[in-house]
């Protein structure tokens, strides 16, 4: 007995045709996957802070405030698998008192890192010249910061 060559045909055109359906579902289910592991192997954007600082997270790096310094990061903050990062930007401190035109603050060299778990960042400065950390912090996701000005 011969198959219909009818049928035949339509049940191999159902079956390709499900076959790259599938395919084809399969391969944006992949894509997906990956632009949300790029999402998460950066630092959230928006607001973090703690005390003595404020950091708002941007796509392209972030600006830092803390009591009598400012700061910024020029680079995507990315995350390793163990959420650490390591990002170079720069630091400048500021000064009590009242400042000269002449003899403005001068920024340095700073690498930032720690670690983000959660809703919660470690944060360790290292100024690249001198190797000095001039500080340590713990930041929360959402939260303000408290900074106080020095001048």
């Amino acid at each position: 007995m011969q198959p219909n060559t009818v049928s035949y045909s339509l049940c191999v055109f159902s079956l390709l045709f499900v076959a790259l359906w599938q395919n084809g579902s399969c391969g944006k289910s992949k894509m997906n996957t990956n632009t949300a592991t790029q999402e998460q192997n950066r630092v959230a954007t928006g607001h973090w802070g703690g005390q003595n600082v404020q950091m708002e997270v941007t796509e392209k790096g972030a600006r830092l405030r803390f009591s009598c310094a400012h700061a910024s990061i020029e680079e995507p903050i990315t995350l390793d698998s163990e959420g650490r990062f390591n990002a170079k930007g720069t630091m400048t401190a500021e000064a009590m008192g009242p400042l000269y035109e002449d003899n403005p603050p001068k920024s340095q060299p700073a690498v930032f890192s720690g670690t983000v778990k959660d809703q919660e960042m470690s944060l360790t400065i290292t100024l690249k010249d001198s190797k000095e950390e001039p500080g340590k912090y713990t930041l929360t996701f959402g939260k303000p910061g408290r900074v106080f000005k020095c001048h």
